[in-house]
Parts: structure tokens; C-alpha cells; sequence
């Protein structure tokens, strides 16, 4: 039954990412480039992390997050925005001293820990954007991502801390992130009086 969960979170957690590279090339969609950057080393981290905790079929999701970012971030740098501001290199070098904090642990859950804090610096430089312009991202992929990282949750067997911190962060992180755009984009509409 775990396998079920880890391939089915991958394969989905996959096809979360194709509406936003549609819209990335549509030019509908602009991602924040130092988040990315953010997101991409951290998956490529928390994958490895994984792996070395034992992690099994829960690894799908995180291999198919690699990929995803790593698309997502090589389209950034010439359909992307941001991530040379002093506040937006201040926090990818904090992000960066989570990535040193992780590998300096042998300690599982304080590894995941380390990367999750990374992790919400680059949603945190995402943020302002997404709230002044919600248009600028898409809401499906993230929501889809919460099914994904649930079911990468389910897949982890419910029974390792540091195995289950990563998809229950990614599963609230994403939540917030589509109620961000979608009550601003709510909230703009009733301002213009659509």
C-alpha cells in the first residue's frame, strides 16, 4: 500500500508542475526567481536527506519536486522576477545556512527541520509578489501539490518524524499559498467591481 501512495504522490506531485510551466511560457505566470533557486537546492537536499533517513516510495514526491524546480527555475531566469534585491540575497544566504545547518547534523528530524525553515525563507520571498499580483501564479499547481504531499504523507507509513515533517509542511505551505491567491485575487475583484 505504500508504494501505491509514494507513486501516485510523484505522479501527481508531476502533473502539479505542468500548469504552471504552461503558464510560466504562457508569460501568464512569473516565478520568483531566488524562490526557485531556494526550492530547487532544497529538494535536491531534503531527496538526499531522505534517502539517507530510509526514506522509500515517500522519496517519489521529493524526486519529482527536483525535477519540477529544476525546469521551473531554468525558465525563471528569463521568464522569471526578483532575486537580486539586498532583502531577497539576504534571505537566500539565510536560506543558505539551513542547507549548511542540514548537512551538519546527523540528526534526521533536525535536518528536516533545517530545511523546512529554508524553505519557508523562499516561500516568504515569494509572497509580497504573490499578494500585490495574484494573477502572477497558479493556484492549481500548489493545490495539487497538497494532494501530492499528502499522499507522499500516507506513503511515508505514518511511523518516522523526520519522514513525515517534510509532506505535512509542503501539505500546509501549499494550503496557504492557493488561500493567498485566491482571496486576493477575490479581494481585487470586488475592489474594481467585478
Amino acid at each position: 500500500m505504500l508504494a501505491a501512495f509514494g507513486i501516485a504522490s510523484g505522479v501527481l506531485q508531476m502533473i502539479a508542475i505542468v500548469p504552471y510551466l504552461r503558464d510560466v511560457l504562457a508569460g501568464t505566470t512569473q516565478p520568483q526567481r531566488g524562490t526557485w533557486l531556494i526550492w530547487t537546492v532544497l529538494s535536491v537536499t531534503v531527496l538526499a536527506s531522505q534517502w539517507a533517513d530510509g526514506g522509500t516510495w515517500s522519496l517519489l514526491v521529493v524526486a519529482a519536486q527536483v525535477v519540477g524546480c529544476a525546469i521551473t527555475l531554468a525558465l525563471a531566469f528569463g521568464r522569471g522576477v526578483g532575486g537580486t534585491s539586498r532583502i531577497e540575497l539576504m534571505l537566500l544566504g539565510i536560506a543558505g545556512a539551513g542547507v549548511i545547518a542540514w548537512q551538519r547534523t546527523d540528526d534526521p528530524t533536525l535536518a528536516t527541520c533545517a530545511v523546512v525553515a529554508a524553505d519557508l525563507i523562499g516561500l516568504a520571498l515569494m509572497l509580497p509578489k504573490t499578494y500585490r499580483e495574484p494573477d502572477s501564479e497558479t493556484a492549481s499547481a500548489f493545490a495539487i501539490g497538497v494532494g501530492a504531499s499528502l499522499l507522499a504523507l500516507a506513503a511515508t507509513g505514518l511511523d518516522a518524524p523526520s519522514l513525515m515533517l517534510y509532506p505535512i509542511y509542503l501539505a500546509v505551505a501549499d494550503s496557504a499559498l492557493v488561500g493567498v491567491i485566491l482571496l486576493r485575487r477575490r479581494t481585487l475583484r470586488v475592489a474594481l467591481g467585478g
